[in-house]
């Protein structure tokens, strides 16, 4: 065996015995999941058996139904009242009306059900937007791409938003093509 083929078996064989984070998805409408029962998608993160937390905002859901592995968990929670914001990119979309999972009651749900003490939100657009104006964030990494995307959606956020969310810009610095903030 080459020494370079021995390290990567080494490198398995500890990422097939560490312990692995608790993924959170949130999908308002389960188009995952109902998209995997309904289209036959299939998702690893549905099939991989990691600890798997997915929150909605759908009331009426046969969660037996959907066939899930004993390392998923699907979690039901309301949407707010108020509606989604008018900052949200979200709800100037004629096609997804009005539903969104609460971040603050995710991280409550997840610190007084899971023990989560540290949460890494990874997301587009509207997820950033709803975390930061929960004003639950206490760190934010943007990296932006020179990628120009066909039907683009405006993240809508600005130095003022991180401002109003109560985070400064400390530094800028390149990575490659990308920068981030």
């Amino acid at each position: 065996q080459s020494r370079s083929s021995a390290a990567s078996d080494v490198y398995k064989r500890q990422i097939e015995t560490s312990t692995q984070p608790l993924r959170v998805i949130l999908d308002p409408r389960l188009s995952l999941l109902l998209a995997e029962l309904n289209d036959g998608a299939r998702y690893q993160v549905f099939s991989d058996g990691y600890p798997t937390v997915v929150y909605h905002c759908v009331p009426d859901v046969d969660i037996a139904s959907l066939n899930l592995l004993e390392s998923v968990s699907v979690v039901y929670v309301p949407p707010p009242k108020h509606g989604v914001p008018e900052e949200l990119p979200e709800s100037r979309d004629a096609n997804r009306p009005g539903l969104y999972v609460t971040p603050t009651a995710v991280v409550e749900d997840l610190q007084k059900n899971y023990n989560v003490q540290h949460l890494m939100v990874e997301g587009g657009p509207v997820t950033a937007m709803n975390f930061l104006q929960s004003g639950i964030v206490d760190r934010a990494i943007i990296v932006r791409a020179p990628i120009e995307f066909q039907q683009p959606v405006p993240s809508g956020m600005s130095e003022a938003t991180l401002q109003a969310a109560g985070l400064e810009l400390v530094g800028s610095r390149a990575s490659g093509v990308d920068t981030i903030d």
